[in-house]
């Protein structure tokens, strides 16, 4: 089970400590947004959770307590713009932030610090120049801090329709959206960010691949528990995040952004926080009466055991059937739709002289794969015999250990050979 914290709110900026305390209790308690009356129980067991989520626009308080999560596999999601106080009414400014971003990614490293470039808004305020502008000022600031950037442009809800028509703000065009898009992920591309396209954004026509925002395949790589990659039906069709639960609740960031479809209600949610209890197993709420508490009974993300050694016993025959020698171990697989990543860690030398192989039949290792898994499909089994090399057979070791133990004893013939011997001259 993978754990969302939080779509609906920013738990580490404003409700970490809570988070700890739920942690340390094992469970937490989330409302159901649309049956308020329906309370889930979710385990935060260690041996219950494959990973954490966390959304943020300003996770600083993690930097104090970063040795609490080391039992549980997570990574952060933080969201950096450029919109001042008009848009963000109550968050640092964009050095603080920046600061911070770099701070955590010298601590997690930089595969578990995700740059969310989101909402993107373009008005006369924020024209696409200063998007341009920022972004490549950002990026240039955080190479080497972090290894992926989401993109996503504003989603008009209703809930926040009276509050962009009243900063002039509106829908844009595809092709501008596309335009847009693509030089923002060329800048990200140059400075060694990969560039993921989330929501609305149109992933084939910007050509940039989706963004996963809950991503199994990197929680599979932090836990080492290889994920299934099925998508949430709970989220929009557009949405390419994996299955995940929520423990968030709406209304309760005060950030007081102008464009949050989540907290449209910024007096609400400065009440809220301000009511807050961090022991209560809800978050900025306690259970009522008429309250129905279940136990969420999520499926898990996790591989199974079976799936798992399916994958590991081809990848090994594979990798035997190129140099002789065994792979050590599949550490995380994704299935999208039809297509499959395996990703694979083998011993260096092993890599390295099946690469040489590979490159002197003008083939690369992704090739290699596909061809042996085609073969396996068209033969209904393996496509070569599965043998040990025979000089270990038992009956040759019997036979080389007698021969030893004969050496030893001095029951050995001394054979004088003639360099001559059995050789014919021609005539």
């Amino acid at each position: 089970m993978i754990i969302s914290a939080s779509r609906r709110s920013d738990i580490p900026a404003f409700y970490f400590d809570w988070f700890l305390e739920r942690l340390r209790a094992g469970t937490v308690l989330t409302r159901n947004p649309m049956n308020p009356r329906q309370v889930s129980r979710v385990s935060l067991k260690p041996e219950d959770v494959d990973g954490i989520v966390f959304w943020s626009k300003n996770p600083k308080p993690l930097l104090r307590r970063l040795p609490d999560l080391a039992a549980w596999p997570f990574y952060v999601q933080f969201t950096i713009t450029p919109y001042g106080r008009d848009l963000e009414g109550d968050l640092p400014d964009k050095n603080a932030l920046t600061d911070t971003f770099k701070r955590l990614a010298d601590k997690l490293g930089p595969e578990r610090m995700v740059w969310r470039y989101s909402p993107i808004i373009v008005n006369a305020a924020y024209p696409e120049n200063r998007h341009v502008e920022f972004f490549a000022r950002l990026a240039e600031r955080l190479r080497g801090r972090t290894r992926k950037c989401n993109l996503a442009f504003l989603d008009i809800y209703a809930k926040i329709r009276k509050n962009m028509a009243r900063l002039n703000i509106a829908d844009i065009p595809e092709a501008d959206k596309t335009r847009l898009a693509k030089r923002l992920a060329a800048i990200a591309t140059d400075n060694g960010i990969a560039p993921g396209a989330c929501g609305t954004l149109d992933a084939g026509g910007s050509g940039i691949p989706p963004a996963h925002c809950v991503d199994a395949n990197l929680i599979g790589r932090l836990s080492g528990r290889p994920q299934s990659a099925k998508k949430d039906p709970g989220q929009r069709p557009t949405c390419s995040c994996a299955r995940s639960v929520d423990i968030g609740a709406y209304n309760t960031c005060p950030h007081a952004c102008s464009y949050c479809y989540a907290n449209f209600a910024p007096e609400t949610a400065a009440q809220r926080l301000a009511a807050h209890d961090p022991q209560s197993p809800l978050l900025c709420d306690s259970l009522r009466p008429g309250d129905v508490v279940t136990d969420r009974k999520e499926a898990g993300t996790s591989l199974s055991k079976r799936q798992k050694n399916v994958f590991e016993t081809i990848i090994r025959i594979a990798i035997r059937c190129i140099t002789g020698e065994y792979a050590i171990y599949c550490n995380a697989i994704r299935e999208e739709d039809l297509m499959a990543q395996i990703n694979i860690r083998l011993d260096d030398s092993l890599k390295t002289r099946a690469d040489e192989l590979f490159a002197e039949l003008g083939l690369n290792m992704t090739t290699a794969f596909n061809i042996f898994i085609r073969q396996v499909i068209r033969h209904g089994g393996i496509p070569f015999e599965i043998t040990v090399d025979p000089f270990y057979h038992p009956e040759n070791m019997r036979v080389l250990e007698k021969s030893v133990r004969d050496a030893d004893a001095g029951r050995v013939v001394v054979h004088e050979l003639n360099p001559h011997h059995h050789i014919k001259k021609e005539k």
